[in-house]
């Protein structure tokens, strides 16, 4: 304890220019902030069991955060960030997933009678080919029974596995 702060004088903390990654993250929570206030989130909480409690926790804490960085930040910035913060906002939904995202996170399904035309076609397709070792890595029917993995064959040709099975 330094002797300004034995003497009941406060002294200011340091204060720091930020970058504009953390001063969009700040605005960014101070528009979070906002969701503690929702009238059905906040009646949501409140009726479970200790609800309303750890509402108010979350409240302080969040809020005494929130304090804690304002008196760290550099005056000029801090006056900005007040001004933005008023129209500050954030907007939660669901977003949708790709199909070629969804296929590498949860695999591709396909039916047994899928499978089976699929297989058929290939071995009637694949057993004519006379592509070349550079056409058969362009072939997209290759492509495909590779990405579907439906066709179970051991590598019986140097330029296709497909071509004879």
């Amino acid at each position: 304890m330094t002797a300004e702060e034995g003497n009941g004088v406060k002294k200011e903390r340091e204060r720091r220019r930020i970058t504009s990654t953390e001063r969009s993250a700040l605005l960014r929570y101070a528009a979070a902030l906002s969701i503690w206030t929702e009238p059905g989130c906040e009646e949501f909480l409140k009726s479970l069991p200790y609800g309303g409690r750890d509402l108010e926790t979350v409240r302080r804490v969040t809020y005494r955060i929130w304090q804690n960085a304002m008196a760290a930040i550099d005056k000029d910035q801090l006056r900005q960030i007040l001004m933005n913060v008023e129209a500050a906002s954030v907007t939660v939904g669901i977003t949708r997933m790709r199909a070629a995202e969804h296929a590498s996170k949860y695999g591709q399904f396909i039916t047994h009678a899928a499978a089976a035309a699929l297989t058929e076609a290939a071995a009637e397709k694949c057993s004519m080919c006379m592509l070349d070792r550079n056409g058969a890595r362009r072939c997209e029917l290759r492509a495909a029974l590779d990405e579907m993995n439906i066709v179970d064959t051991a590598e019986n040709s140097s330029v296709c596995k497909y071509r004879m099975f």
